[in-house]
């Protein structure tokens, strides 16, 4: 057995939904939601400055520490306080707009299930930006289980963001593994193949790609389709 665990990227991979398509959703519903709180438009320009200042972060705080630190510096720390339940409450709630925007997710379903009867380690290594509940959200919108999988990314659990090879080797000290016992299955052709810095394989699905100028390219390159064969082919 060549490789030990796959790796996952949710958004545009076992989600199938591009990333425009999620933020034109996403934050419409998430604006209304918190509109009594503060406006949309200023709600916005704070969470991509905190997102912003996440991705850059090189400490050991966790990714959702450094996010709400800059959030409440931009906001104030009462409001934003005072907001933390609305966001859980979203999460649970308005988020599952995005349920109309996913369709016949069959194929990645049965990829999931076929690597699962084989025993291999299934890890979502979704970019660590979200709770946990709406990653958990995602992938039941997504028509998978939580148990699915052995271990999923989130922002409360990281201090590092794709593509930081940081947050790739937590992932793997998380799971006691080693990246050449590893294969990343995504669809960011920097993000996702980034791993291979690691000496970790990484595959692209193509469908919502995403296509970048880094210089390494995946070791395969295919549709769901091609995908699910060529897992039948190759484990």
């Amino acid at each position: 057995m060549k490789y030990k665990a796959i790796l996952f990227d949710l958004d545009g991979t076992l989600m199938p939904m591009s990333n425009e398509t999620f933020m034109n959703t996403y934050l419409p519903t998430l604006g209304n939601h918190l509109k009594d709180y503060v406006d949309p438009n200023h709600l916005f320009k704070a969470m991509w400055s905190s997102l912003d200042d996440m991705l850059k972060d090189e400490t050991q705080e966790t990714n959702e520490t450094v996010f709400f630190k800059s959030f409440g510096d931009i906001l104030g720390h009462d409001l934003v306080k005072e907001m933390e339940p609305l966001f859980l409450n979203y999460y649970q709630t308005d988020f599952e707009i995005l349920k109309t925007q996913i369709g016949d997710n069959t194929t990645m379903v049965k990829a999931v299930d076929y690597l699962k009867d084989k025993g291999y380690k299934l890890i979502i290594a979704t970019n660590p930006m979200f709770p946990e509940v709406a990653v958990h959200s995602r992938l039941g919108y997504s028509g998978f289980r939580v148990d699915d999988f052995d271990f999923i990314s989130n922002y409360s659990i990281h201090s590092a963001c794709k593509p930081n090879l940081n947050y790739y080797q937590e992932v793997l000290d998380f799971n006691g593994l080693k990246a050449e016992d590893c294969l990343m299955i995504g669809n960011d052709s920097h993000e996702d193949v980034v791993v291979k810095e690691l000496g970790m394989d990484a595959w692209l699905l193509n469908e919502y790609l995403i296509e970048t100028d880094y210089t390494k390219e995946a070791d395969w390159i295919g549709s769901r389709a091609e995908f699910l064969d060529k897992l039948k082919e190759v484990f």
